[in-house]
């Protein structure tokens, strides 16, 4: 039924979700935490982000929420636009709401979620890349859209590998092609760099990023068995619909498998980030953000829906229950 209600077009369904964050928000705003940040993942626009948060904590929570919202229905056009779900569909926004906010480590502003925003700017660009004739100023914002997201999240600038994997996927991938993504990629850096050399601290940010990429190390932190659990309904899940996410035949068209094929090798690209992080794994969004999109394109198009609709309900209840459940801890 809740499957069936996601995939009509109602008002319902945007109150639901609003009220559904607002409910996993509440002991957020109740005990507002201020997030980690370490110098292997925190990037230089993090840094005064972080500051006000440990000034004002709930100032966190409160963008937390309203960045959220914004961006789970911008991801859920993203991915009406490119026909992984119907238009009528509130999939997206939905299970966007469900995968950020399933950990109370999530319900304040930590370096990994304005960094999103970006790296959905990115997807948006390769997903459309090949219908493009004129593609150069697409493939350079590609990679400034990557370089600002590692300027709030330092791990995001891995991704500008995977642009390179979803050019070759989607395009010839010339070496012309290759290389504008890459200069994309270094023009925000130059202007950090000129804002550097302006206030006389050029030197000494240079050496301590120097220094923080000996930081880099192998770091497996487990998670506690509320995360656990959910990560195993979010892999039943996967697994219930795999035939729908990696399948290469029966598809309407052959742009929804080349987005599939993006959306898949950002996966498994984005896998080794959960070793190397010194902050609580279910902030790795790398992950997370493939997760939603096959989640959200396996759910709105399967047909047996009984054993998925019951994962569903159980992922929400044990949501809710993490969220909720430092008040009985």
């Amino acid at each position: 039924m809740l499957i069936k209600f996601l995939r009509s077009s109602f008002a319902s369904q945007y109150v639901l979700i609003v009220i559904m964050a607002i409910g996993l928000y509440v002991p957020a705003f109740l005990n507002p935490g201020v997030p980690e940040v370490t110098a292997t993942v925190s990037g230089p626009l993090y840094e005064p982000v972080s500051k006000v948060l440990h000034e004002f904590p709930l100032f966190g929570v409160i963008a937390s929420l309203l960045i959220l919202l914004a961006q789970a229905f911008l991801f859920n056009t993203l991915l009406a636009v490119n026909q992984l779900i119907t238009r009528m569909s509130t999939f997206g926004a939905f299970i966007f709401v469900l995968v950020f906010s399933h950990s109370p480590f999530q319900t304040s502003l930590y370096a990994f979620f304005p960094a999103s925003l970006f790296i959905l700017a990115a997807l948006y660009i390769l997903f459309g890349i090949e219908d493009k004739s004129e593609n150069q100023m697409y493939i350079f914002n590609a990679g400034v859209s990557i370089s600002m997201a590692s300027l709030f999240y330092l791990p995001a600038a891995v991704l500008l590998i995977w642009v390179w994997i979803s050019l070759l996927m989607s395009r010839s991938g010339s070496f012309r092609e290759l290389m504008i993504p890459v200069v994309g990629f270094f023009v925000p850096y130059l202007f950090l760099m000129f804002y550097y050399f302006m206030n006389n601290n050029f030197i000494h940010n240079i050496f301590e990023y120097k220094e923080i990429l000996g930081l880099f190390d192998f770091k497996f932190e487990q998670p506690d068995w509320f995360s656990i659990g959910i990560w195993i309904l979010l892999g039943l899940l996967l697994l219930q619909s795999s035939s729908l996410i990696f399948s290469v035949t029966g598809e309407k068209s052959g742009a929804i498998r080349k987005k599939k094929a993006i959306t898949n090798t950002l996966f498994f690209f984005a896998i080794p980030g959960i070793f190397f992080q010194n902050v609580h794994i279910v902030q790795n969004g790398m992950v997370l953000l493939p997760i939603a999109i096959l989640l959200s394109y396996s759910l709105s198009n399967i047909r047996k829906s009984f054993i998925s609709e019951l994962l569903l309900w159980i992922l929400m209840i044990a949501i809710f229950a993490n969220q909720y459940s430092p008040f009985f801890i």
